[in-house]
């Protein structure tokens, strides 16, 4: 049986809000960028909490805009003289050839000699590196950037990280505020908050999180010699209302960072 919108909406609503005078466990998303953040916090003294925190980013691989610099870039790398040995080419003959045997196989078991395959941008990426192995013009070493960024800018990257942070409840306005003092070289200080939005009706309370850093030492300098000056120290909104992103990714690539 298929549940009412309005039901699964407020099943949703329920994980990702609490109706409690502190945040305990749900998920927030950012405004403006395509990540969300999923907290669960535990009281461990009077008027104090600590979250626990996973932030699950998922960014393009490519963005559209780059693509004449990339070509540009391409050509650059060209006119140093780059080359493909006779070894490199047979190896790229082979693996052109293996997938060439698997896409087939694909395509005989959904009786569909027309249907799209996993392999389509590799092989076509193949057929231009040995077109190039052929001929090692620059017309050809463009065409390999240009199925290679092809490819990219239909990839997403997802990626996720974790980090804890004590609260501290401000009574007057029943904000949550994190209990840091200023860390490193450029010493940062959490300034991130947990506010309640009770828009929904007294017995309904969601928790929408903002993030921010403030530098105290702007004169400072990290250890790869990065200015502390150059450091964001903007705010960013997570609210506890869904958000969807149209995004293009025919493929998700995972990232460590």
């Amino acid at each position: 049986m298929r549940k009412p919108i309005f039901a699964t909406y407020l099943i949703i609503a329920s994980f990702s809000v609490l109706a409690e005078s502190a945040p305990t466990v749900g998920i927030v998303y950012n405004t403006k960028e395509t990540n969300s953040i999923t907290f669960r916090c535990t009281s461990i003294e009077t008027s104090t909490i600590e979250c626990a925190f996973v932030q699950t980013r998922v960014l393009p691989a490519f963005k559209v805009e780059n693509i004449e610099k990339s070509i540009e870039n391409a050509r650059n790398e060209f006119k140093q003289g780059i080359k493909l040995t006779k070894k490199d080419c047979i190896q790229y003959n082979e693996i052109f050839t293996d997938l060439k045997n698997k896409e087939s196989t694909q395509q005989n078991k959904t009786s569909k000699a027309t249907a799209k395959t996993e392999y389509e941008d590799d092989i076509s990426s193949l057929k231009a590196v040995l077109a190039f192995c052929a001929k090692s013009t620059e017309e050809n070493f463009i065409e390999i950037a240009k199925l290679n960024y092809s490819k990219l800018s239909r990839t997403c990257r997802a990626s996720s990280n974790t980090f804890v942070q004590n609260y501290k409840l401000l009574p007057e306005t029943g904000v949550w505020i994190a209990d840091s003092n200023p860390v490193g070289d450029c010493g940062i200080v959490d300034l991130s908050r947990f506010e309640s939005d009770k828009s929904l009706g007294k017995n309904f309370t969601g928790w929408s999180f903002i993030s921010k850093k403030a530098i105290t030492n702007p004169k400072g300098t990290l250890f790869l010699g990065q200015p502390c000056s150059g450091l964001d120290e903007s705010e960013y909104i997570f609210n506890w209302r869904n958000i969807t992103w149209p995004m293009q990714c025919d493929y998700i690539e995972f990232s460590p960072i």
